[in-house]
């Protein structure tokens, strides 16, 4: 069972409220003196930090490190105190960044020194000597990597040797505070998590509190548990004289703890945009949710394998759908919520000009200005720069901006509720049971899951998922398509999109680089169906060509070529009749497909979370399911 227990660093006469112990596992403290000036102020903390005591002024020789831990743990166990961190930058401030061999010895002369300064006689417990990482700039240990590689080492070294006396056991410290400084990929393993006992919960910044948490951490110290359920874990800067914040540290984790099961109400297979708001919905109707996607999505790295960040990020607000009064209407409704709900991915640092051609388009210049008086958004009459040609019936400025899908896919994946179970395997069988789904994968995980309800949020795979449930297919069809990125000289003043009719679009990608995209109604699909991504020859010289017809020569000429993005996309085939780019739904026997439409229709799967959720409540009610 996983403990939530804390330390309590108090002066050595003080007499502790162990009536606090009820509202923790257990509750340890030491002996170590705190500022007298402060006598209120108790620190909560995992278990002994070793203290740095009195500054030493200079630079700090081996010997002074190695007698001050020494003198630190001899103390502490005459108050019956066995474990302890290295991890202070003080106690580790050598002059220069000792060598694996060198650190090896280092440890294994304070080992020596502790032999014989300790009554092993008098030892209640071995000794835990946990030994953390710490940014690049503060200490050589610097990443978990070096120190699980060093305490096994140096294990090694205690265990072949029959010289000792003492209990002694090097571990590494799992704390989320310096792995955030490190930059550390939080995706748990089960080698991390069984080589150690201990996980500290801290900020990156001691000015936060521990309720703010990430959810990236919150999840990653959720898996640990799962792969060892004798950790314990717990949390610094609370106050010991507000029993309330003990007791609300304790409530807090106690629900963002639990633990993988195999039994959900609802499976949410798809951890792109719309999947991870559909799970976050029903996981706030306070229903059990399992989120599974095949990759890890805790890094960026690994965002371009979802549809939701290869597209040109624009935010509709209507302009693009003249022939689908619906999806106009819809994006309208829908798009200050989401820039309001996304405000730190927005970008709109830059005019939006809508260009209607003199030739080709289905709709005129006149018919756009009263379609956007219709829907009441914005649209002035703009004079064209010296970059449009004058081959344009009329440029229209509108209300209309873009967000950068990199952050917006970080802030899905940070805002993630916290009783939500990530699973990362694949979906090998799909067989619906008398009261419930079995989901298993068949080749790499050993993860088998049940649950009630399932939502198929996969986007391009909709037809593979709902065939291996057999359910009704889908109506879509796939294409294969490009988006060109370019860099120009300048950063991204205005963005041209000229419709209605087979013409290009330019948006901001990466502003901060001076990247745009371009894409193409007739160039940016290159087949339909799946192609082999890594084989498909680009078609932006054909887009050029396309956008000479509207663009000056001088500004083309100064685009960079910085290669093309590449994605497998799903258009509803009622689309190519009006152009609809609503959110399709395709509902089975407890089982449902969502297409994704336009990136602010995520809010139109609201209703059907309230259907779900409704749905699973009343069969609760009546036993039909567990």
């Amino acid at each position: 069972m996983v403990k939530l227990a804390s330390t309590i660093l108090a002066f050595p006469n003080h007499k502790l409220n162990f009536d606090l112990m009820s509202d923790l596992n257990s509750i340890e403290w030491t002996a170590q003196q705190l500022d007298e000036k402060k006598p209120n102020f108790t620190k909560i903390d995992t278990m002994l930090s070793i203290i740095d005591g009195k500054k030493i002024k200079g630079l700090i020789n081996e010997k002074h490190i190695q007698d001050h831990l020494v003198k630190n743990i001899k103390e502490g166990i005459n108050y019956q105190i066995y474990n302890y961190i290295y991890g202070s930058p003080a106690t580790r401030a050598f002059k220069e960044c000792p060598s694996h061999d060198e650190s090896i010895k280092i440890f294994m002369q304070i080992v020596k020194k502790l032999d014989k300064v300790i009554d092993y006689e008098s030892q209640r417990q071995p000794i835990k000597f946990y030994i953390e990482p710490l940014p690049h700039d503060k200490g050589w240990l610097d990443s978990m990597h070096k120190i699980m590689t060093l305490v096994e080492d140096i294990n090694y070294e205690i265990n072949h040797s029959y010289q000792f006396n003492i209990g002694i056991q090097f571990l590494p410290l799992i704390d989320t505070g310096t792995l955030m400084q490190t930059n550390f990929n939080f995706i748990a393993s089960e080698s991390l998590a069984l080589c150690t006992d201990r996980i500290h919960l801290s900020q990156d910044d001691n000015t936060k509190e521990f309720k703010d948490l990430p959810s990236k951490v919150i999840r990653f110290v959720k898996d640990l548990c799962y792969y060892n359920k004798d950790l314990t874990i717990s949390y610094e800067h609370i106050n010991i004289n507000q029993n309330n914040s003990l007791k609300e540290f304790k409530s807090y984790f106690m629900r963002a703890l639990t633990f993988k099961d195999s039994h959900f109400d609802v499976a949410v297979i798809g951890k792109g945009i719309y999947g991870s708001y559909i799970a976050n919905q029903l996981a706030k109707k306070n229903l059990k949710v399992a989120l599974i996607s095949k990759e890890h999505l805790n890094d960026k790295k690994d965002y371009p394998q979802i549809a939701s960040y290869i597209n040109q990020a624009r935010v509709h607000n209507g302009y693009h759908y003249p022939r689908s009064i619906t999806t106009a209407k819809d994006s309208v409704k829908h798009y200050h919520h989401f820039k309001e709900d996304f405000k730190e991915c927005i970008i709109d640092d830059f005019d939006q000009i809508y260009g209607i051609p003199k030739y080709g388009s289905l709709t005129s210049a006149q018919q756009f200005k009263k379609f956007s008086n219709d829907l009441g958004v914005k649209c002035e009459p703009f004079n064209s720069d010296d970059i449009i040609h004058q081959n344009i019936q009329q440029s229209f400025l509108v209300d209309e901006c873009a967000i950068d899908t990199q952050k917006m896919m970080q802030q899905m994946q940070d805002h993630l509720d916290l009783s939500i179970t990530e699973f990362n395997m694949n979906v090998d069988l799909l067989k619906k049971l008398e009261h419930n789904w079995l989901i298993c994968d068949l080749k790499g995980s050993t993860n088998q899951i049940n649950a009630n309800y399932v939502v198929n949020a996969t986007y391009s795979n909709l037809n593979e998922i709902e065939k291996l449930a057999k359910q009704k297919l889908t109506s879509l069809k796939l294409e294969t398509c490009e988006i060109a990125l370019f860099k120009t000289k300048e950063p991204l003043k205005r963005a041209y999109t000229f419709m209605d009719g087979p013409f290009i679009s330019i948006m901001p990608f990466k502003k901060d680089e001076n990247m745009i995209s371009m894409t193409s109604v007739t160039y940016t699909p290159h087949s339909s169906g799946r192609e082999d991504l890594s084989n498909i020859k680009s078609n932006k010289n054909l887009m050029l060509q396309e956008a000479s017809q509207f663009l000056k020569r001088e500004y083309l000429n100064q685009l960079k070529y910085q290669g093309s993005k590449y994605v497998i996309k799903a258009v509803p085939l009622m689309a190519e009749s009006d152009d609809n780019r609503l959110i399709q739904i395709n509902k089975g026997d407890h089982f449902v497909s969502v297409l994704s439409g336009k990136l602010n229709a995520i809010y139109e799967c609201d209703e059907l979370c309230n259907e779900i959720s409704s749905l699973l409540k009343r069969e609760k009610v009546k036993g039909m399911i567990f």
